[in-house]
């Protein structure tokens, strides 16, 4: 049962991303909208919702974004100390490990992170369910289902690609929720989103 459960889970995150992808091409195809980019350093809290439990709050995360679309993600696990960290530099991202950098996948175009950024793109996609205020900012939520899973990402113009909240389903019939308690916009440096001075290894 929890490998259905873990099946069901993968099924609703590629049918968000899949359904994403295409309404992005289809939209990309004809006239397009132009939004500003922004830099801006995002604070997020990731709280495990287990059934008839106290809400706990696990991670907290930090997203650095420079208008270019290179970042840096930063977690730490609250109860152990670990961190981990992800910087997308051009069309990649990595995972730096203590011993080198890892390829962990690609980033967004542009040209993807501008239909993001507008309001009337988030409105039409088929996967829009509502609108929602996060971190004082207006949000379309985005919904995507597999096998009785499902997953709801939360977008702001102001932040393009980057949600900020995520909610999913976990296996218990709880809800692991990643979100942002504050926003900053501000000038992000290429020092603060550079990649370090390491292998890259496999």
């Amino acid at each position: 049962m929890k490998v259905l459960t873990r099946f069901g889970k993968i099924i609703a995150v590629l049918t968000f991303v899949i359904g994403v992808s295409l309404y992005l091409n289809k939209v990309m195809a004809g006239k397009p909208v132009k939004n500003v980019p922004r830099s801006f350093v995002a604070t997020y809290t990731v709280t495990n919702v287990q059934n008839g439990a106290e809400p706990a709050v696990t991670e907290i995360q930090i997203h650095t974004v420079k208008s270019t679309g290179d970042y840096k993600f930063t977690s730490y696990d609250v109860k152990t100390g670990a961190t981990r960290n992800l910087i997308a530099a051009g069309d990649s991202v990595y995972e730096i490990k203590a011993d080198g950098i890892r390829y962990s996948g690609i980033a967004w175009t542009e040209e993807m992170r501008e239909k993001m950024r507008s309001p009337q793109f988030l409105r039409s996609s088929p996967q829009f369910v509502r609108e929602e205020t996060v971190a004082g900012m207006r949000t379309f939520v985005l919904r995507g289902e597999g096998s009785g899973d499902w997953i709801e990402k939360y977008y702001a113009p102001e932040t393009g690609g980057t949600a900020l909240k995520t909610v999913m389903n976990t296996n218990n019939g709880g809800y692991r929720i990643t979100e942002a308690i504050s926003v900053q916009f501000r000038d992000v440096s290429d020092v603060e989103v550079a990649l370090p001075n390491l292998p890259i290894v496999r």
